[in-house]
């Protein structure tokens, strides 16, 4: 059987794994994380992403700029990315404090924060 001590281990490994995976995910340069990137359901095509940048816009002979695959964003001058260290934090911090959400997207960690309610862990993110 573990101890709380190795059970707070794990924890903290697979929440430093998860936020590793986080901002691996939203700190890289793509469309999907492009603060000028608007996303749109177009008719037989499913989500498409424009670019709201009027630069980038104005460039254009159309009204609009198709940014939609990981070339045309990490080509960009003006890529902005929507997301910061701070908010990719807060944000797991936010999912695991709601069981549910943690439940379902990290559900080892769920079990073992389970296992550890009554400890002070949960306080020292």
């Amino acid at each position: 059987m573990k101890t709380e001590y190795e059970i707070e281990q794990k924890c903290r490994e697979m929440y430093s794994r998860a936020l590793a995976e986080r901002k691996e995910k939203y700190l890289t340069k793509s469309h999907l994380n492009c603060s000028f990137n608007m996303r749109c359901r177009v008719k037989q095509n499913g989500m498409v992403g424009f670019c709201t940048n009027q630069t980038i816009v104005d460039d254009t002979k159309r009204n609009f700029f198709v940014c939609n695959d990981e070339r045309t964003a990490a080509e960009c001058p003006l890529f902005k990315c929507a997301y910061t260290e701070a908010s990719i934090k807060q944000e797991l911090d936010d999912i695991i404090k709601d069981p549910a959400r943690c439940g379902k997207e990290y559900p080892k960690l769920a079990v073992l924060l389970w296992v550890l309610q009554n400890s002070t862990l949960l306080n020292k993110h």
